[in-house]
């Protein structure tokens, strides 16, 4: 349960904090006008065609004195990026027409408006996983548990399967891919496809409850989070950074998270984002991790920054760290009894570097394609010959 908690826990501020920052429009936080100006332009506009990137996700959960309990793990994807940023505008702005998903006709469009997402970028990336627990190489770097090469391009997602069929000699090896977007208008239509034909038909026909897609705010709430804004979050210009091609101002993001349990408005966006995060998750684990959070940021440290392009004016690294050494408490406040006391730490970091230099994206040669519906019933069948 705690695992699982941790990563909850993690997604939470990921997405939380931002937010907490940001709600209606940019919050300075105590910037000069020049330093607001910077930030504000860096958070409104992406200003970024392409570029090389790194995202990594680290989690540590160590306990001296039970080892069964400790967990050490890193993803980290590492590629390069190509966006058409005024198409993912237009679709971005088609998103926040939609709220809630009740009918079988509301969710093949939100699946449609989703795949052209994919649409809009290409990508080239290698996913490597690391656990901590493993041996490193000789030279003592860290060896990848696993990696798989992955392409996005034109909307067709590719995947080198290589790595894969090394663990299921069944599985093909090579470049395979389908089309996104198709895959993901094709499982809404499959959704659709047990709903009464008129479109009459709810979801709840299938025992799914209606599901809230983003959050939303009443005019109250949305005031009170701007309130909130004032008294809890500070942001200070630090020491400038030297990302090699341009010097990068850097941010200190401040935020008093003891602040949010005292707002009913703040506590409605986080069980909201939650929700949004697992719609399988029940009314209790929501109200079970909404006990335990006070508890969280009572004992944890968290910092949260980003750095900006003085030259390019543009978003180069967004990072937050965890650092939760009582993470004992949090278990035993989850029903849980612990004699130990673990530590959890988190860090997670996104960097862009190369800005608007990179070589164009291509397609893996001699890759094959396959359409949706194969695919999807070609795993299914997959799975059922394994199980």
């Amino acid at each position: 349960m705690f695992k699982r908690f941790i990563a909850l826990m993690l997604l939470t501020l990921m997405m939380v904090t931002p937010t907490f920052a940001q709600t209606q429009e940019v919050y300075c936080g105590g910037l000069s006008d020049a330093d607001c100006a910077l930030y504000t332009d860096a958070l409104s506009s992406f200003g970024i065609e392409s570029a090389d990137f790194v995202l990594a996700v680290n989690m540590q959960l160590e306990d001296d004195q039970n080892s069964y309990m400790n967990t050490d793990i890193s993803v980290l994807l590492d590629g390069t990026f190509e966006i058409n940023q005024a198409e993912l505008d237009g679709i971005l702005e088609e998103f926040t027409t939609y709220t809630t998903i009740e009918t079988a006709d509301d969710l093949v469009d939100i699946m449609a408006t989703a795949g052209d997402l994919f649409r809009t970028f290409n990508a080239d990336v290698t996913l490597s996983v690391f656990d901590g627990n493993n041996l490193t190489s000789l030279l003592g770097d860290p060896e990848p548990t696993f990696t798989m090469d992955l392409a996005l391009v034109n909307g067709t997602g590719y995947a080198n399967m290589d790595s894969v069929s090394a663990m299921f000699p069944d599985i093909p090896r090579g470049w395979h891919g389908t089309s996104i977007p198709s895959a993901m208008r094709y499982m809404g239509t499959l959704v659709a496809s047990f709903m009464p034909r008129d479109g009459s038909g709810s979801l709840s026909d299938l025992g799914i409850e209606p599901l809230s897609i983003q959050p939303t705010y009443n005019d109250a709430e949305m005031a009170e989070l701007q309130s909130l804004n004032e008294n809890a979050v500070v942001i200070t210009r630090v020491e400038d950074a030297d990302y090699g091609d341009e010097m990068a101002a850097v941010f200190d993001i401040d935020i008093d998270f003891s602040t949010m349990f005292e707002s009913e408005a703040m506590l409605n966006l986080m069980r909201q984002q939650m929700q949004l995060q697992n719609p399988t998750m029940s009314a209790a684990e929501i109200d079970q991790i909404m006990e335990v959070l006070p508890v969280i940021f009572d004992e944890a440290e968290v910092d949260y920054f980003m750095a900006v392009g003085l030259n390019s004016m543009a978003l180069r690294e967004i990072s937050m760290t965890i650092d939760l050494e009582n993470f004992g408490e949090v278990i035993s406040a989850m029903g849980d009894t612990i004699q130990e006391n673990p530590s959890f730490y988190a860090d997670f970091s996104l960097r862009y570097d190369n800005l608007n230099n990179t070589a164009p994206i291509v397609a893996p040669e001699g890759a094959t394609v396959y359409p949706a519906a194969t695919l999807f019933f070609g795993l299914i069948g997959q799975a059922s010959q394994q199980g």
